[in-house]
């Protein structure tokens, strides 16, 4: 129940406090080898992060590659390894980087990862860019892209069921029902 309140909230919400960075297992990269990520790897990639004690920066397009302006779209706090769910940010993003998100503008986004040449494992994460081009194949997008007016339909009947199975107003904000699931998320 509550990976499936979490879920719909990240839908609803457009810019989610954690998103899954790497996936568990292989890795498909468009036109290269797979690259892999188990538990030992994200511990490693976990380890690094933390031994250089700074936020590590999500920006626009891998501009922080490049020799332009990179301005941040938000900083990863922390990383969080969930076994068969992969390697998980905690991130906090700048108002323009939720704009974008909220409405769709991003949809995914690209991690640089450092992986062994002999085993492809993982080692350290670089950085993140948002991107509407990732070059992972499989990629779960950051946010959920409906894909039709009728679609929005649906995402209204979702937010009015949500609202009366946690016992709110019809006319409650989001804020409120995100409110009300993490109360409810906290009492487990």
């Amino acid at each position: 129940m509550k990976n499936l309140i979490m879920s719909v909230l990240k839908e609803v919400a457009g810019a989610p406090a954690e998103f899954q960075v790497l996936p568990a297992g292989k890795i498909e990269i468009d036109g290269d080898a797979p690259i892999f990520l188990d538990e030992a790897a994200a511990a490693e990639v976990i380890a690094a992060f933390k031994g250089r004690g700074n936020d590590m920066v999500v920006d626009y397009e891998h501009q922080t590659l490049s020799d332009v302006q990179a301005p941040a779209a938000g900083w990863i706090k922390d990383l969080i390894w969930k076994g068969v769910e992969g390697l998980w940010a905690v991130c906090e993003w700048t108002d323009k980087a939720k704009a974008y998100l909220e409405n769709r503008e991003y949809r995914y986004f690209s991690p640089v990862v450092f992986a062994g040449s002999e085993d492809g494992r993982i080692r350290r994460l670089i950085n993140v860019a948002l991107t509407n081009s990732p070059k992972m194949n499989h990629l779960q997008p950051i946010v959920a892209k409906w894909a039709a007016t009728a679609n929005d339909r649906k995402e209204e009947i979702m937010i009015e069921k949500l609202k009366t199975l946690l016992g709110l107003a019809a006319d409650a904000a989001e804020a409120k029902i995100e409110e009300a699931v993490t109360l409810l998320v906290n009492k487990e």
